[in-house]
């Protein structure tokens, strides 16, 4: 449906008057996010995600993404945009240090389509999984770094629909948290056989958006062909942060094996 057009206007307005444009024939009471595609063009000058506040039929608008048709086709991943801007609907922001300028050794971590929207390892970080809801608490180990200890947890494959630990959590601090999960081929995540294993990470909640709130944690540089890092442990790895260290002890079918010590 055809929405009048406006010359620079913002991303909010463009949102609305393609919602009247649509109104006439589109119950939004039924809805609780709209997707605005566009024709193939790079003249509106905006795509993304949205924040709204309007009231059509009744319901209360609060989120929406705008967007080329273009984002929706003619590649394997064009899905990862319309399910990155969602992301940034349901409260989720870019989780990794986005100035390239400040890496020397890599572009960017390939883990979760909200820090790299074009990656084949689109599955969002167990992390933001636990934010919004998707693990259940059984799925969730959580430690404390208080106190010495160490303990062996199996982590299983977080892409499978399985019974198990999907993320040892060790709360580093009131804003700081380490993060164990086990990344293996999915559809969720095309990867290959040697980049499967233990991803590990420290996630600082005191960090906003595109400044590193994430930190991969990793003993061997490995990296995507693209220069996106990778940095899964494999059995004999292990990583260590402030008083925590985490060793992957073996892999099995189930899952991978690994000892969580703090000193």
């Amino acid at each position: 449906h055809d929405a009048p057009a406006k010359p620079n206007a913002k991303p909010y307005e463009l949102v609305t008057d393609a919602i009247s444009a649509a109104d006439p024939v589109v119950d939004f009471s039924k809805y609780n996010v709209v997707n605005v595609v566009t024709p193939s063009t790079t003249l509106i000058g905006f795509e993304g995600a949205v924040g709204l506040r309007t009231t059509v039929d009744g319901k209360l608008l609060e989120r929406a993404t705008f967007g080329s048709i273009r984002e929706y086709k003619d590649a394997l991943n064009k899905y990862n945009w319309l399910v990155h801007e969602s992301g940034h609907n349901l409260g989720l922001f870019h989780p990794y240090n986005n100035r390239g300028d400040l890496y020397k050794d890599f572009i960017i971590p390939t883990w979760d389509l909200m820090g790299d929207a074009a990656t084949p390892a689109a599955e969002f970080l167990a992390w933001n999984k636990f934010l919004l809801g998707w693990l259940d608490t059984n799925q969730v180990n959580c430690l404390e770094s208080s106190s010495k200890s160490s303990t062996t947890h199996l982590i299983t494959p977080l892409s499978e629909n399985t019974d198990g630990v999907k993320a040892t959590v060790i709360k580093l601090s009131e804003t700081q948290a380490l993060v164990i999960e086990n990344r293996r081929n999915s559809s969720l995540n095309r990867i290959a056989r040697n980049q499967e294993g233990v991803l590990v990470y420290v996630v600082d909640g005191s960090i906003a958006s595109n400044v590193g709130a994430v930190t991969i944690l990793y003993s061997k540089l490995t990296k995507t062909a693209d220069d996106r890092l990778i940095g899964t442990l494999k059995p004999g790895d292990s990583v260590k942060h402030k008083n925590v260290t985490v060793k992957v002890l073996s892999s099995a079918v189930a899952g991978d094996y690994v000892s969580v010590t703090v000193n």
